[in-house]
């Protein structure tokens, strides 16, 4: 199965909020979600997770965002790991 669910890291949430971070990736196709991540204490551990509705919106937003510059700061975009089943050898 295709991956929809994507990682972002290196954005900052004081400068970018959380509904920018939604215009942004709505570019690339229907979001199911695009959030922060928090720890148990509400605090951010410096990446977002964006879920795309389709999994050819997901590899557009890695093809149109990695490495993209957002408030001076260099993006990285990526398949979240860890979260599929494992592959069959």
């Amino acid at each position: 199965m295709a991956q929809r669910k994507l990682k972002v890291k290196n954005i900052d949430p004081r400068v970018v909020t959380a509904a920018d971070l939604q215009k942004l990736f709505s570019k690339c196709g229907l979001l199911i979600s695009a959030r922060f991540d928090t720890n148990e204490f509400a605090q951010y551990i410096g990446t977002a997770t964006v879920i795309y509705a389709k999994a050819s919106a997901a590899a557009r937003a890695i093809k149109d965002y990695n490495l993209a510059q957002i408030d001076n700061r260099t993006m990285r975009v990526e398949y979240a790991v860890g979260m599929q089943s494992p592959a069959k050898v």
